[in-house]
């Protein structure tokens, strides 16, 4: 009886983890952790990019991506933002340095490291990717011609 319970128990979590996955199999801890910390989250869309699984979902009303491992470790989280959610300075900066560009894309990204940014800034001959250093430099990522 007892293995009759372990194998149920077992082919169940296999398929509550695929639905999650459109049909990827996902780590079970990667899935635990997540919905764990995200126990309101809606949309909930896994892939697997790499090493890592991808859930991509809304939250609060705002769409974001956590990368986690096998293991179940949150590796880092992303989320697009807008111009008035950067931190003073930074926004201050692109607003001085930057007032020919336009925004173009601007993601706030959280790891083990601290939370920094990545703006994407066009005209209409190139686009300039900047990240941020703390909350009060950016550097240039990437410079990319149109």
């Amino acid at each position: 009886m007892k293995p009759l319970f372990i194998l149920m128990t077992v082919v169940s979590s296999f398929f509550a983890t695929a639905s999650h996955a459109n049909n990827e199999v996902v780590s079970p801890h990667a899935v635990r952790s997540f919905n764990r910390s995200f126990a309101g989250a809606r949309e909930v869309q896994w892939s697997q990019e790499a090493d890592l699984y991808k859930v991509s979902f809304q939250v609060s009303g705002q769409h974001a991506n956590a990368f986690y491992d096998s293991n179940g470790h949150l590796v880092v989280i992303t989320r697009n933002i807008s111009p008035l959610q950067l931190p003073v300075v930074l926004l201050a900066t692109v607003k001085n340095d930057y007032s020919k560009q336009w925004i173009s894309d601007l993601i706030e990204v959280s790891d083990d490291s601290g939370t920094y940014y990545y703006i994407t800034l066009e005209d209409g001959s190139q686009k300039v990717i900047l990240k941020s250093e703390g909350s009060s430099r950016w550097v240039r990522h990437q410079r990319i011609e149109k």
